[in-house]
């Protein structure tokens, strides 16, 4: 991904888009990464924002998209019938926060948020309430932020 400066933030959002001729997903979207199979047809896009938007650098897979980050977490089951297991580890103690979001930005929940030493973790969510669909699901360990979809289908 291109460095930007201080003054800018970058935005990573998903789309839903179909192929006017097959209705599927887009195979190779501009400046996305196709996420999720034909039936989602979801594309993860990054953009910057100062003062005009622009598309950050596609990435060419969706492992590219945490390159450099020292951090990583598994989330299963996935899809979630009716609780999931967040699980990963920490080789120092670090700042986590876990949040989850549905897919219009709305923050659903926080799990954690605070130091937490070394070792392996599994915090627990439980879609209590919450319909089925995608949601996602982000840790971030000392501002880096990671991102999973998340499916509830009950």
């Amino acid at each position: 991904m291109k460095n930007f400066d201080s003054k800018s933030t970058n935005f990573y959002i998903i789309t839903q888009e179909a192929d006017p001729s097959t209705g599927n997903a887009p195979t190779n979207p501009p400046n996305g990464v196709r996420v999720g199979d034909n039936k989602l047809n979801l594309v993860f896009r990054g953009l910057n924002v100062n003062n005009n938007i622009t598309d950050i650098e596609e990435p060419k897979s969706i492992s590219n998209l945490t390159t450099g980050n020292i951090f990583d977490f598994i989330l299963y089951p996935n899809p979630v019938v009716s609780r999931t297991t967040i699980e990963f580890n920490l080789n120092k103690e670090s700042n986590v926060s876990i949040e989850i979001f549905d897919l219009f930005g709305n923050k659903i929940t926080t799990i954690h948020n605070g130091k937490l030493n070394p070792g392996t973790y599994h915090a627990l969510f439980e879609p209590n309430g919450l319909a089925n669909g995608i949601y996602i699901c982000k840790v971030i360990v000392e501002g880096q932020p990671v991102i999973k979809k998340m499916i509830i289908a009950r």
